[in-house]
């Protein structure tokens, strides 16, 4: 199963290709480039590094949020123009999940993602993976660290850039692992249309 998959929510852009679990080609670009003018160029980079044709893809996966508001736009954008002209149906996954499915690290158990919202707030979530498999046990939301970490029971692994009242460097999302989200959501047949994609902004 061949997932065309790429993050545009933070300041660089990640793409990658993956056959289910084996990643065939994955690119960052520079930081704060312009995503607009960047993105395709890069898929289409990565796709020629695979070997790949766009009629041979199953998948697009794309980051949608939450993050930079114009980064998401552009992403789900390209995602339902590529969708429209490819007929490929789409998987929406989470930063929340990115950060939470990298923290396993192969390993089942609880992780209490949390990000910087700015302005005091924080986005945050608790999933449960088990056999790499995901399950939301408390719904992305916009929020305050104090009331989330009251929700969170032990143990549990904590991943994202918000640690109480503290806030360090964002974590990178790349693109490979939204490719392994997306393995599970679409055993789940958590795909949609191009029309029917819709980002995580939160705000």
């Amino acid at each position: 199963m061949k997932i065309l998959a790429y993050e545009s929510s933070q300041n660089f852009l990640s793409v990658a290709l993956a056959d289910g679990k084996n990643i065939l080609a994955e690119f960052q670009s520079d930081s704060f480039v312009k995503h607009s003018d960047a993105l395709v160029g890069l898929i289409e980079k990565t796709l020629c590094k695979a070997g790949v044709r766009p009629s041979e893809l199953d998948y697009l996966a794309l980051g949608v949020g939450p993050g930079s508001f114009t980064g998401i736009r552009v992403g789900v954008a390209t995602a339902q123009m590529l969708a429209l002209v490819w007929k490929k149906k789409i998987v929406g996954v989470s930063s929340l999940e990115s950060l939470a499915f990298r923290a396993s690290h192969g390993e089942d158990g609880s992780v209490a993602v949390l990000m910087d919202a700015r302005k005091g707030k924080v986005y945050g979530a608790i999933y449960r993976i088990r056999s790499g498999k995901m399950k939301t046990l408390v719904k992305p939301a916009l929020t305050t660290a104090d009331d989330f970490l009251k929700r969170v029971r032990r143990p549990v692994r904590y991943a994202g850039n918000v640690y109480g009242n503290e806030t360090a460097t964002p974590e990178p999302i790349k693109a490979s692992v939204i490719t392994q989200v997306a393995l599970d959501k679409i055993s789940r047949k958590e795909f949609v249309g191009p029309e029917k994609l819709e980002p995580l902004y939160l705000h």
